[in-house]
């Protein structure tokens, strides 16, 4: 689970288990292996890091807390190694940096197979996107994308909604009710009481 880069985490991590992770034998109540993740929550994920979906437009004048520069700059950063840091392509034989254009970064980018994936090994996707969220234009067809490959998951879309408006619920009566709503949506989307 998690929101906004750490929505592009969860999804990412999630990609790549269903891409390396295989169990060694199945239960003793199953033909098949379990698979130890079940399901993956994404709270206004950042899915493709390129940012170059013509919608990003019209969200960048009503999104009150992301820009399309802000997260271009902040996708470049993340796919680039630091200054401080050795660059991960003069280690020998060993990993090399990622792209923006890399599926591993950017989750959209996967083919249907690796989306299929998750349908094989039962890995189910939630979401939530406010549609005034720069980011909201690509998670929407990232959905699309579930919706076609037949990845089980619920998705609560909400108008007028900015970047992670979940996380503005508050406490008493400070917060948003909408986003009181919506966090009580992710509470029975978690199986919670």
């Amino acid at each position: 689970m998690g929101d906004s880069s750490g929505g592009n985490i969860a999804l990412s991590l999630g990609f790549w288990a269903v891409e390396n992770y295989h169990p060694l034998e199945p239960t003793t109540t199953s033909t098949t292996p379990d698979f130890p993740l079940k399901s993956i929550l994404a709270i206004s994920p950042a899915v493709d890091l390129r940012n170059v979906n013509p919608a990003m437009h019209g969200a960048d004048k009503l999104d009150p807390v992301l820009t399309i520069s802000l997260t271009s700059r902040v996708a470049r950063a993340w796919a680039s190694p630091t200054a401080n840091s050795k660059h991960l392509s003069e280690v020998a034989d060993g990993p090399r940096p990622a792209r923006v254009t890399d599926a591993q970064l950017s989750p959209l980018l996967n083919s249907d197979d690796v989306f299929q994936a998750l349908v094989r090994n039962r890995v189910r996707v939630d979401g939530v996107v406010g549609t005034h969220d720069v980011l909201a234009p690509d998670a929407l067809l990232f959905m699309r994308k579930c919706e076609r490959c037949g990845v089980r998951g619920r998705w609560l879309v909400w108008e007028n909604q900015m970047h992670c408006f979940p996380l503005a619920m508050g406490k008493g009566p400070l917060g948003l009710m909408e986003a009181k709503d919506a966090g009580e949506w992710i509470v029975r989307v978690l199986g919670g009481p």
